[in-house]
């Protein structure tokens, strides 16, 4: 028996007429694409911008030393990338920050054998402001600017109260070893910072809880649900303090 195939009717001409008309030029392509990454262009620009005005500017040496300076700062911006996401802000990382540094240091210089415990208790501190912003944001239905406000002053001023007001002096110089230690010649920061890049990628774009991060939600009046925020105020302040043994300047209180 042989097949017969219909041939297209006029509805079906239409509908593939009306999509081809709809479908963007390619220029229309081209401006969507760069609109969308004009900060990596950007980035592009200046970064050949600094190669034509230094020779040592694209040297390895020089190159670890910007991702090792910018990996504390990644490692926040994704954090605040999920609080963003949820329609939040998150004005208390300064301060949790320096509170998670002094206490951590205040950890490392009485128990300067335990520097696990150090940096767990830098972690601690910031889950625990994590999920007291989330709190109140999604059960008690405090706006996030005056919540996070509320946390900045509060961390602040325990900052302060940890150190007396003063920066605390001698740290163990194992404290700072662990941001100098060496994986595949990258150093640890580097690679968590990588690491950390990665596994938001995934969680963002295969798992149920990333996707139910929509794009809209920036500019929404409807909050997320109560079970995201939490979640996501928890991650913002765990990953600031995540890099406090990287730089000396968090074991200060703000200034």
């Amino acid at each position: 028996m042989s097949n017969l195939k219909t041939p297209p009717t006029a509805a079906s001409d239409g509908s593939a007429s009306t999509a081809v008309a709809n479908r963007p030029s390619t220029a229309a392509r081209l401006r969507n694409l760069a609109v969308r990454h004009s900060m990596v262009l950007v980035m592009v620009v200046v970064i050949f911008f600094f190669i034509s005005q230094s020779s040592r500017f694209a040297t390895p040496d020089n190159l670890t030393t910007i991702l090792v300076a910018a990996a504390p700062f990644a490692f926040i911006a994704l954090g605040q990338t999920l609080v963003i996401l949820t329609g939040g802000i998150d004005l208390s990382v300064g301060s949790v920050i320096a509170a998670a540094g002094m206490a951590s240091a205040l950890i490392a210089v009485n128990f300067p054998n335990m520097m696990w415990l150090a940096l767990l208790v830098g972690l601690l501190v910031g889950l625990a402001a994590g999920t007291i912003n989330g709190l109140l944001v999604s059960w008690l239905r405090v706006p996030p600017f005056i919540a996070t406000l509320g946390m900045l002053t509060f961390a602040s001023g325990m900052a302060y109260v940890i150190g007396n007001g003063a920066p605390i002096n001698g740290v163990p110089a194992a404290y700072g070893a662990f941001a100098n230690t060496k994986i595949l010649g990258m150093t640890v920061p580097v690679v968590l910072m990588i690491v950390a890049i990665l596994a938001l990628a995934f969680i963002m774009k295969r798992t149920t809880y990333g996707l139910g991060f929509t794009p809209w939600a920036a500019t929404s009046s409807q909050p997320k649900s109560p079970a995201s925020r939490p979640a996501a105020c928890c991650a913002a302040s765990m990953s600031s303090p995540g890099f406090s043994p990287a730089s000396p300047e968090f074991c200060s209180p703000p200034a």
